[in-house]
């Protein structure tokens, strides 16, 4: 609501901006593409409008540079005009696209790595290893993907993935911590299927955070990449890295559970066991973490033990 109210507070501002805009690109015959101005409207309404109204800001602005290329010339072509008007949708169209993919909202990221996979590989022909960390990662993708979450990038033997963003839905936390039985579940019967005398099984280690994070596109000027940052991604990967000292296939934060909570899913979120405070890696203050081990799995279904529904 506070957003909201402060968006608000940028409304008129940005109306009257863009009022101004129209009125000089329409009553004068200034010879520079006035229009791009709007650009400078997109920006105040990525202050703190959401994504949605963002979109219909730049919708908006582009509506309005069309509209007075008409009242002025009609539907001709007249001299340099249309060029200029083509400049400055291609301004609008870039400053909307930009701003919406550099946006401050909640989500849920999830970290999974596969423990033991390199003394499982060890002494296995390149091809060999490469196909079984093909068919591992293909289990832990089709996890989220299932449960409509999306992989942020692929970390050697694991990955990272998030579920929100862009777009958040009412069951972003129940949908990765359905996720992450699944996940658990799939190791488990690829374990059952592939390991043989004397091989040790491969081990999940899942890590979840659920807070405020920043989507927006990082890198060079060579090579740029849409991610998420923040400090809610780094608490994730310090939370999967947490579960080889606790013995954990999947463990959570008390902010998590809380999202769980908030979204209805009362038994999903009671079923994770309550390990107290922990000091991770990089943070000042302890954080409270819950777990699931792997025998609260059960292999067949994927679901905890005495888990009736996941809720939502």
């Amino acid at each position: 609501m506070l957003c909201y109210l402060t968006g608000l507070r940028f409304l008129p501002v940005a109306a009257a901006l863009a009022g101004g805009i129209f009125l000089i690109d329409t009553l004068t015959s200034l010879q520079f593409a006035v229009a791009s101005l709007y650009v400078i409207v997109v920006l105040i309404a990525a202050h703190d409008f959401h994504r949605r109204g963002i979109v219909i800001t730049g919708v908006t602005c582009a509506f309005l540079t069309v509209f007075s290329y008409v009242l002025v010339h009609g539907f001709v072509v007249d001299g340099t005009a249309p060029l200029r008007s083509a400049v400055s949708l291609v301004s609008i169209l870039i400053a909307t696209i930009l701003v919406s993919f550099a946006r401050r909202q909640p989500a849920t990221v999830l970290f999974a790595d596969m423990i033991g996979f390199t003394a499982y590989s060890s002494g296995k022909p390149p091809d060999v290893v490469i196909s079984m960390l093909r068919d591992l990662l293909h289990l832990l993708s089709e996890a989220v993907f299932s449960n409509d979450g999306s992989v942020d990038k692929y970390l050697g033997d694991g990955l990272m993935a998030f579920f929100g963003p862009p777009l958040t839905s009412l069951r972003d936390a129940t949908n990765a911590a359905v996720c992450a039985l699944e996940i658990v579940k799939s190791i488990e019967r690829w374990n059952q299927q592939h390991t043989r005398c004397n091989e040790g099984a491969v081990r999940i280690a899942v890590g979840i955070h659920y807070g405020e994070v920043v989507q927006g596109n990082v890198g060079s000027e060579k090579r740029l990449e849409l991610t998420l940052v923040g400090d809610t991604v780094n608490i994730a990967s310090r939370v999967e890295a947490c579960c080889r000292t606790l013995d954990a296939s999947v463990l959570v934060t008390g902010e998590f559970v809380k999202a769980l909570l908030a979204e209805g899913s009362l038994e999903l979120a009671k079923a994770f066991v309550d390990e107290g405070f922990h000091l991770l890696r990089g943070c000042k203050e302890p954080i409270r973490l819950f777990s699931v081990r792997r025998e609260q799995v059960c292999p067949a279904t994927g679901q905890l033990a005495g888990l009736q529904s996941s809720g939502g």
